[in-house]
């Protein structure tokens, strides 16, 4: 490697590179601008990543959300395919017979209806809650308060708006201790909320969701005492596929559903969550590498084609090199240490460049991703990461000499004197 890298052969290098400085610089501008966006977008993956994953460390890890469905099977005289719902009552069961369990809440969806106030108005979905809710999922309150156990007990004619609503309706005033027409009926705002994670929602987002008390949601729609979702956390010391397990027995003895139909009742937990978003994080990471290593051979490939050039062009100077005793290694190296050298410095800059701008991206604070919401946490490039980086410069520089030097092993001194 030292005879390959040495400095007379880096001032020879040099010399075959500067006396075509136009070519040598569109040339080496391909695998800069391959390491730079190969940069940019491993950086911005791991932002997206780290924002994506900050979002559901706000979520206890131990927490689960329950729904009932069609069942499967047929029982005590029921055949399957019955539909059967929630109730408080089973709620009530869940937390006196399973010790284990911390805290248990319920959650009433509603449907879309129309929410205005004066002469602004918009459509937005309708939740009902109690006063644990915003303690297991990740709210924020703006102003005023969140629903309370009272609110719940006496099926107080409040609600809490999120932070959109109040934006695209009340323009910049607050909404605290008005009253707002939802689904044409009138009811007291009592606070504004937004979520602290976009990226984990149930039912719909928090910024554009009327959250009311669940009885009152129970009332409006007249669902009695049905509940749509369980929203569970059991004790630290206790595993969530048993929690699971236990909620479901209670609940199954209740309605006759059979034991064994494990359909009957969904669950979905943090640890499902938590694999959908790393299969989706190692797609987003293998697409990027797929684009960005693309990018970089199409710059090594030119890289190729022009020290192929400088080697028709040095068919005579090869040629007498050869006649006067060059050993094939000399030539190789030649060849090879010219196609190193424009890969190494282009993409040693692509490189810093990339990392110095997503240093100043970060300096600008929070970045969101489109609708999504989602913030860059930490948009930069690991060490591992860039030592990878920097190896396949390394890799791309040794690749783009191998059909040139290929082609100068093939010159031999008679030929280069007939050309000349």
């Amino acid at each position: 490697m030292s005879r390959l890298i040495d400095s007379d052969r880096l001032g020879e290098v040099w010399i075959t590179i500067s006396s075509n400085k136009r070519r040598s610089l569109l040339t080496a501008f391909g695998v800069f601008w391959g390491m730079f966006m190969l940069v940019i977008m491993l950086s911005m993956g791991r932002g997206i990543t780290n924002g994506i994953f900050s979002g559901i460390n706000s979520i206890p890890q131990n927490m689960c959300l329950g729904f009932s469905s069609q069942t499967t099977i047929p029982y005590a005289g029921f055949r399957k395919g019955r539909w059967w719902r929630i109730k408080e009552s089973d709620m009530e069961a869940i937390r006196t017979q399973i010790p284990e369990i911390a805290m248990v809440t319920p959650m009433v969806q509603g449907r879309s209806v129309n929410v205005s106030y004066r002469d602004k108005s918009s459509t937005y979905r309708i939740r009902g809650v109690d006063g644990a809710y915003s303690s297991l999922m990740p709210v924020n309150i703006i102003e005023g308060r969140y629903i309370n156990d009272l609110d719940v007990k006496e099926c107080r004619k409040v609600c809490v708006l999120g932070k959109r609503i109040v934006d695209e309706i009340y323009k910049g005033k607050s909404p605290v201790g008005s009253y707002v027409m939802v689904g044409g009926i009138s009811y007291q705002c009592i606070g504004i909320s937004e979520s602290s994670s976009n990226n984990i929602n149930i039912g719909g987002s928090e910024d554009e969701m009327v959250t009311m008390p669940y009885t009152l949601v129970q009332r409006i729609y007249n669902l009695g005492d049905e509940i749509h979702i369980l929203l569970m956390i059991g004790r630290e010391d206790m595993p969530v596929k048993m929690l699971e397990e236990g909620v479901r027995n209670v609940i199954y003895s209740r309605h006759q559903i059979s034991p064994e139909d494990t359909k009957a009742m969904e669950f979905f937990n943090l640890d499902q969550i938590l694999q959908v978003f790393r299969a989706l994080v190692m797609g987003l990471n293998i697409l990027i590498w797929i684009v960005g290593l693309g990018t970089l051979f199409s710059g090594a490939i030119g890289v190729s084609n022009i020290v192929m050039i400088t080697v028709k062009e040095r068919t005579t100077e090869i040629g007498v090199r050869r006649a006067i005793g060059a050993k094939p290694f000399d030539i190789v190296s030649q060849i090879m240490s010219e196609s190193l050298v424009i890969t190494f410095v282009a993409g040693l800059a692509g490189l810093i460049g990339g990392i110095f701008t997503m240093g100043f991206i970060e300096k600008l604070g929070d970045i969101s991703i489109g609708e999504s919401s989602i913030k860059l946490v930490n948009p930069s490039l690991d060490f591992n990461t860039a030592i990878a980086a920097f190896a396949v410069i390394i890799i791309i520089g040794l690749l783009s000499g191998l059909m040139p030097a290929a082609r100068a092993m093939k010159i031999k001194a008679i030929d280069a004197i007939r050309e000349e």
